[in-house]
C-alpha cells in the first residue's frame, strides 16, 4: 500500500465509534451549534453579500436569482438547521 492509504485507512479507522452513547450525540449536537453554525454563518454572510452585490450588474432570472432566491435558500437552510439542532440537543434545553 501506498502511504496515503495507509494514511487515509488511519483516518477511517478512527473515526469509527465502538458505542454512540446519548452523552456524545449530545456533545456532538452541542458542537454543530456551538462552533460549525457561527462558522457556517460567516461563510454565508460572505456569499450573499457578494451575491447581492453582484446582483446590480445582472439582468432578468440572474438578478433576482442573486438578490432574492440564493440568499433566501441559505437563509433559510442555516435558520432550519440551526433550530432543528438547538431543538434535538437535550442538554441545551
Amino acid at each position: 500500500m501506498s502511504a496515503w492509504t495507509d494514511f487515509r485507512d488511519g483516518i477511517v479507522d478512527s473515526l469509527k465509534f465502538d458505542e454512540v452513547t446519548e452523552e456524545l450525540k449530545e456533545q456532538f449536537s452541542s458542537w454543530l451549534v456551538e462552533t460549525v453554525m457561527p462558522l457556517a454563518h460567516t461563510a454565508a454572510d460572505s456569499f450573499v453579500t457578494q451575491t447581492k452585490a453582484q446582483a446590480a450588474d445582472e439582468k432578468g432570472w440572474c438578478k433576482i436569482r442573486d438578490l432574492i432566491v440564493l440568499p433566501a435558500i441559505i437563509n433559510l437552510g442555516l435558520w432550519v438547521t440551526e433550530k432543528a439542532l438547538v431543538k434535538t440537543n437535550v442538554s441545551a434545553s
